[in-house]
């Protein structure tokens, strides 16, 4: 994805979050909580690099999105063209950072992307603005609430920079890793600044209610949960590696035909499910948090009733959909709180970045989808 983060699962392990005091390591502990559970993105393997990178971005399409807050150039930079492609309520996007970002775009859309349909490659440009709306979004909103990194995070932040390129194997093997992702030296930096830190801090500002931007009054709160939250068990049959998907999926089907013969949906879950979690407890989450078919499948749901097999690449899934509970609400209201905020967050941000104006320049109508994934040479 951007920086190639997740593992194959939505979720990727959260990395580095860089604070500076004893406040801002409770809050930022917040985020890296939440982050984890709310990321949305490309999937893709780890390797030497991938695994440098999960030092400084939270997820692909998302999170890991580049400011211009340094003045300082980074170690190694060697940005080769700053020809402007379009304007961003008013930034200016250069060729170097949309290329970046259309590259990595087109990753996400996996191996059966095809250059020559055209519906494809609509999608890949919208892709690519949505994912720059949302960086710029960020950049406005730091600039609007004053969020910037102080010394002590400068100081840190090219210590670990220094560190990262001798990790690469020196100067030389750091440049080519980065033209390999078709990225800049100076994007690496700002990544850097804005996943390792600028996120974080605007994050633990907005989600106590600051501006009353994301309100967190118990009222509120409570209301999000019976409104936008689910509490679902499953019976779940994992595909792990070297399983067979037939056999796999002729365990589910007899488990829903002894629910549709009237069986308990305990009882079947005791003999089939390989659910890590306690079926009868369930999980409780929002939007965001599983994925999107589990999602969409617990929301579709009356409570009561259980869905029929469904599949995803953890595995096949029978979903039941259960009530919120009072009880649960008031024993866990600091985890509910957390996980409401943290979405009207993403919320926010998604709802800031489709207001701002977009302007393409001359220069775009030059830009071809050859010239734009090429790797340029070492």
């Amino acid at each position: 994805g951007l920086l190639r983060t997740h593992t194959v699962n939505a979720n990727p392990g959260l990395l580095r979050i860089h604070t500076v005091n004893a406040k801002s390591r409770a809050n930022t502990h917040l985020y890296r909580k939440n982050v984890k559970s709310y990321s949305r993105g490309c999937g893709g393997t780890e390797n030497k690099m991938t695994k440098i990178f999960k030092k400084i971005a939270l997820s692909t399409l998302v999170l890991c999105l580049v400011a211009t807050f340094l003045v300082s150039c980074a170690p190694g930079a060697f940005s080769k063209n700053t020809k402007t492609v379009m304007e961003i309520a008013g930034y200016k996007v250069t060729y170097d950072e949309y290329r970046y970002f259309y590259y990595n775009c087109m990753l996400d859309m996996g191996d059966g992307f095809d250059y020559k349909d055209e519906a494809q490659m609509k999608t890949l440009k919208e892709k690519t603005e949505a994912a720059l709306r949302k960086r710029y979004a960020y950049a406005l909103l730091c600039d609007k609430y004053n969020r910037k990194l102080s010394k002590a995070d400068k100081k840190e932040m090219n210590a670990l920079i220094k560190q990262d390129i001798a990790d690469f194997g020196g100067e030389d093997k750091y440049k080519q890793e980065l033209r390999q992702r078709r990225m800049t030296g100076d994007i690496f930096r700002e990544q850097y600044e804005l996943n390792g830190y600028l996120i974080g801090y605007l994050y633990e500002l907005l989600i106590t209610g600051y501006d009353n931007v994301i309100p967190v009054d118990d009222e509120t709160v409570i209301k999000d949960v019976y409104d936008n939250f689910y509490h679902y068990t499953e019976i779940f049959i994992p595909f792990n590696q070297g399983s067979d998907y037939n056999e796999n999926k002729a365990k589910a089907d007899e488990a829903l035909a002894k629910l549709n013969a009237g069986e308990s949906f305990d009882a079947v879950a005791e003999k089939y499910s390989q659910w890590t979690v306690d079926f009868r407890v369930g999980v409780y989450g929002t939007t965001g948090m599983k994925t999107e078919l589990i999602e969409k499948t617990a929301f579709a749901l009356e409570v009561g009733q259980y869905s029929d097999v469904i599949f995803t690449s953890e595995g096949h899934h029978i979903i039941k959909r259960l009530p919120i509970e009072k009880e649960y609400i008031d024993k866990h209201f600091d985890t509910l709180l957390t996980d409401s905020a943290t979405r009207r967050f993403y919320e926010f941000i998604d709802k800031e970045a489709a207001a701002l104006t977009v302007e393409y320049k001359d220069y775009y109508s030059e830009l071809s989808h050859g010239l734009l994934v090429t790797r340029d040479e070492d």
